[in-house]
């Protein structure tokens, strides 16, 4: 689970969708539950198993299995647990184990464009805490490594040149026109 309840946790849409601000939490039920379906199947290397802790009775909840590197990626790597690392070290024949503790409480953000976009649709209405630069460590902002920002902000510049996505805009800006 990507978010505790206590979080605050964001998305974009605030109504759902890809988290924006999540926070590392330990559930061993889940965990548990996690490590006895991937020896049921057998499986080697990567997965996201998504579960879902039922508030009536903190049970986890199954949700979904995916096979490839998830969304929240960061927040593990934040964590402890480099992932992308570890899929390296198997493929190679190495030893692959994960860290045996893994941090509790991280919080990684997704600032660009995720906590600005999910600010612009709760028109301002959000937690002090979405002001404060060390409420939590954003999964692309870095003072080392500018390439990931300028990456982002350059795929985002490409789309106002593509001309499918300016006929959406443009159908949104005039709501009387008709289709044909």
């Amino acid at each position: 689970m990507p978010c505790s309840p206590t979080s605050g946790c964001a998305s974009t849409p605030p109504s759902g969708g890809p988290s924006t601000l999540r926070e590392s939490v330990r559930h061993p039920q889940a965990e548990q539950a996690a490590r006895n379906i991937a020896a049921a199947l057998n499986w080697q290397g990567v997965a996201m198993l998504e579960f879902r802790i039922d508030p009536r009775d903190n049970t986890a909840k199954l949700l979904e299995i995916n096979p490839r590197f998830w969304g929240s990626l960061p927040l593990a790597i934040a964590a402890g647990v480099d992932f992308p690392y570890l899929l390296y070290k198997a493929a190679l024949g190495l030893p692959a184990r994960p860290a045996p503790v893994q941090t509790e409480g991280v919080r990684v953000r997704n600032l660009l464009p995720g906590d600005l976009l999910h600010f612009i649709a709760k028109r301002g209405r959000v937690g002090i805490d979405f002001f404060d630069p060390f409420h939590a460590q954003d999964e692309l902002l870095s003072v080392r490594d500018p390439g990931p920002v300028l990456g982002r902000i350059a795929s985002a510049a490409g789309l106002l040149f593509d001309p499918q996505l300016r006929a959406v805009l443009k159908k949104r800006q005039d709501p009387d026109r008709r289709k044909k």
